[in-house]
């Protein structure tokens, strides 16, 4: 920590600052603009703790999500020989590197 701006000193000052977001702040960011304690009541009068715990899933928002993934595959299905094509130009792609570190190797 000599010098005067050096990376040691920026580091250890960054670990000594402290966030300005409290327990408070976070609610509000959380619940929608207010600030809400654990121990108040939403709209059905649960707590919001338990509203939060308890994920109900509805099934018609299943079914929509599944409609979704199928039209994606369906939509999907109609490039696969682009993405097969893709898929083996990745893997030249990426093996490029070390392809030339073993072809460096053999050639000294």
């Amino acid at each position: 920590m000599s010098t005067k701006n050096g990376r040691y000193r920026r580091l250890v000052e960054t670990q000594m600052r402290s966030s300005q977001l409290d327990l408070a702040t976070l609610r509000e960011l959380m619940y929608g603009g207010k600030a809400a304690d654990v121990n108040d009541k939403d709209e059905e009068g649960t707590g919001l703790e338990d509203s939060a715990k308890s994920d109900v899933v509805d099934p018609k928002k299943i079914e929509l999500e599944k409609k979704y993934a199928r039209d994606a595959r369906a939509m999907a299905l109609q490039d696969w020989k682009s993405i097969f094509i893709g898929a083996i130009g990745a893997i030249f792609a990426g093996g490029v590197f070390p392809g030339k570190s073993v072809a460096s190797i053999h050639i000294e």
